[in-house]
C-alpha cells in the first residue's frame, strides 16, 4: 500500500470513530445549558448592591419572593394590605473582586440579545473565597441635593458587633412599603404668624422612578478581632464622587391575553371561562366583568375600596393554552431610559418540605390555629386546599429548581411560548416543581468605583467596580 493509500486509511478511520460534536450539550461559561442558549457574560466584581421596586401583582405571594424566610401570602399575617408594593435592597461588598455576583438578585440578569432567553438550573452565588466589607452603619440611595425628597436607607447587618465575631459577615438589607410621595408640613415661620408657614419634609419617598440617584455610605473602621474587611473613606472620596445610577420606569398598562381556561385565586377553573379567548391586565386585582380589549383599558388599575373581598389574581402559563402562548402587551414609558433592559423570568419551585425552614417559619405562625398533641404541635388544615397546599405555598420561594429570563425588545409586545420553557418544563417535572412565579422587570445597571478596601489582615485592596442593579418589578402567579 502506498503512502498515500495508507494516510487516507488512517483519515477515513479516525473520521468514522469521530464523534459529532453538534448534538453534545456543554455548559460554556455565559452560556445556558443548552449551547443555543446564549446566557448574560461573567464579569468580575467587587460586591454587588441592588435597588428594587417590587408590585405583587397577584394572589398566591408572599414575601419570600423579595429574599424573606417567609411563605406569609402578602395581605395575610405580613401586617401588608394588597394591593402592595415594596422596596427592597440587598446586597454585599467583597475584599475582593469575583465571578458571579449577578446571581445574588430577585431577578436574573437578562441575555444580552434581543428577543433571546437562556435556561438557568439552580443558578449559585459567587465564585471563589472571599470575606465581606463594612461600609458604614447604612447606605443610603437619595436624590441629591440638600432639599431631597427622597431616600433609602439600608441598614448594616448585623447593626451591632457580637462580642465573639468568630464567624461574622456583613451585608447590607432594607424592605420598606412604598412610599410614592413625598409628605411635606407645613409650620409657622420665625415671625410666628399663621400666614407665615415655613414647609419642611416630614417623610421621604423611597423609590422615584426615572430619577438619577446616588449610593452613598459612610466608610468604617472594624474591631480588629472582626473576621471582616472595611472601606475606611466614605463614597465621596473617589475623584468621580459618590456613584449614581438612574432608576427604571414603572410597567404601567401591561396585558395579558391568551386562549385557555383562567383560573380563580386558588387555582379553580372560573365558571364559563373554562376555555376561549381571555384577556386581564398585570395588576393584584382585576374583574372578569371588565376583561380589556386593548392595552390602553390597562393604563389605570382597578380603584380598590376599603370594604372589598380582596383575593388576587392567577394567571394562566402558556402549557395550558390552546397555543402554547401567552401575550404580554404593553405602553412603553415615555419616560423609559434607552439603557433600561425589560425580561420577562419564568421561575418554577420546589416543593415544600415540612422539615424546612421555611415550613416551619409559616408554621409559626400558623401555632396560635393548632392543637398541640403529645407535646407537638399538628398539622394545621387551614394550610391546605384540596388535599394540597394552600396557593402561596405552593412552591418554596427560597429554593428555584430551573428558571427562563428572556431579554426582551421594547416594543410593546412579546409572545411568551411554551417553546422559551421546554427545558426548563422537562426539570421542573421531573424534579415535582410545585409552583411556578413570572417576573415582568424593567432593569438599569451601573459600575461603581469605591475607596480601596482593607481586607481583614489589614491588606489594602482594590475592589472596583462594585455592580449597583435597580428594578421595577410586577410580579404574579401561573398556575402550575
Amino acid at each position: 500500500m502506498t503512502r498515500l493509500g495508507l494516510s487516507t486509511l488512517v483519515l477515513l478511520t479516525l473520521v468514522g470513530c469521530g464523534r459529532s460534536t453538534t448534538e453534545s450539550e456543554v455548559k460554556l461559561v455565559g452560556v445556558g445549558y443548552s449551547p443555543d442558549e446564549i446566557g448574560p457574560a461573567p464579569s468580575a466584581y467587587g460586591g454587588t448592591m441592588e435597588y428594587n421596586w417590587i408590585n405583587f401583582a397577584g394572589a398566591g405571594l408572599n414575601l419570600g419572593f423579595a429574599g424573606l424566610l417567609s411563605t406569609e401570602e402578602v395581605g395575610g399575617g405580613s401586617g401588608f394590605k394588597p394591593p402592595y408594593a415594596l422596596v427592597y435592597s440587598f446586597g454585599y461588598i467583597f475584599d475582593t473582586k469575583l465571578t458571579g455576583v449577578e446571581s445574588i438578585s430577585v431577578v436574573p440578569a437578562a441575555p444580552t440579545a434581543l428577543d433571546s432567553c437562556y435556561t438557568s438550573y439552580e443558578a449559585q452565588g459567587p465564585i471563589g473565597s472571599f470575606t465581606t466589607v463594612d461600609v458604614g452603619d447604612a447606605i443610603d440611595w437619595v436624590l441629591p441635593g440638600a432639599d431631597s425628597t427622597a431616600r433609602m436607607t439600608v441598614d448594616r447587618t448585623p447593626a451591632d458587633y457580637p462580642t465573639n465575631p468568630q464567624d461574622l459577615f456583613v451585608y447590607y438589607f432594607g424592605l420598606e412599603s412604598w412610599r410614592p410621595d413625598a409628605v411635606m408640613s407645613r409650620v409657622p415661620g420665625a415671625t410666628d404668624a399663621a400666614t407665615d408657614m415655613e414647609e419642611y419634609l416630614l417623610r421621604s419617598s423611597n423609590f422615584p422612578f426615572t430619577e438619577e440617584v446616588e449610593w452613598q455610605f459612610p466608610g468604617a473602621l472594624v474591631p480588629f478581632e472582626a473576621p471582616v474587611g472595611s472601606i475606611p473613606l466614605p463614597s465621596t472620596a473617589v475623584p468621580e464622587g459618590s456613584p449614581t445610577i438612574t432608576l427604571p420606569a414603572r410597567s404601567e398598562g401591561v396585558m395579558m391575553s391568551w386562549n385557555g381556561p383562567r383560573y380563580d385565586y386558588q387555582g379553580d377553573l372560573l365558571e364559563g371561562y373554562e376555555s376561549g379567548e381571555q384577556s386581564t391586565c398585570l395588576e393584584y386585582i382585576r374583574s372578569v366583568d371588565d376583561a380589556p380589549a386593548a392595552v390602553a383599558d390597562c393604563g389605570e388599575t382597578t380603584v380598590v375600596s376599603s370594604g372589598d373581598t380582596l383575593t388576587g389574581q392567577i394567571y394562566t402559563g402558556p402549557w395550558d393554552t390552546e397555543n402554547g402562548e401567552v401575550m404580554f402587551a404593553w405602553e412603553v414609558p415615555e419616560a423609559a431610559s434607552a439603557d433600561e433592559q425589560l425580561s420577562i423570568t419564568v421561575r418554577f419551585l420546589a416543593e415544600i418540605e415540612e422539615d424546612s425552614p421555611n415550613y416551619q417559619v409559616r408554621l409559626a405562625h400558623e401555632r396560635s390555629a393548632m392543637a398541640c398533641e403529645e407535646g407537638d404541635w399538628t398539622f394545621n388544615p387551614d394550610l391546605t386546599y384540596r388535599d394540597e397546599f394552600v396557593t402561596q405555598m405552593r412552591g418554596d420561594p427560597q429554593h428555584t429548581l430551573v428558571e427562563v429570563t428572556c431579554r426582551v425588545q421594547d416594543d410593546g409586545e412579546f409572545r411568551l411560548a411554551t417553546d422559551h420553557l421546554a427545558d426548563a418544563m422537562s426539570i421542573a417535572d421531573a424534579k415535582n416543581a410545585q409552583g411556578s412565579v413570572f417576573f415582568f422587570t424593567r432593569t438599569s445597571t451601573s459600575e461603581a468605583v469605591v475607596p480601596d478596601a482593607k481586607d481583614s489582615y489589614d491588606k489594602r485592596r482594590h475592589i472596583s467596580p462594585v455592580l449597583l442593579s435597580a428594578r421595577t418589578v410586577e410580579l404574579g402567579r401561573f398556575w402550575y
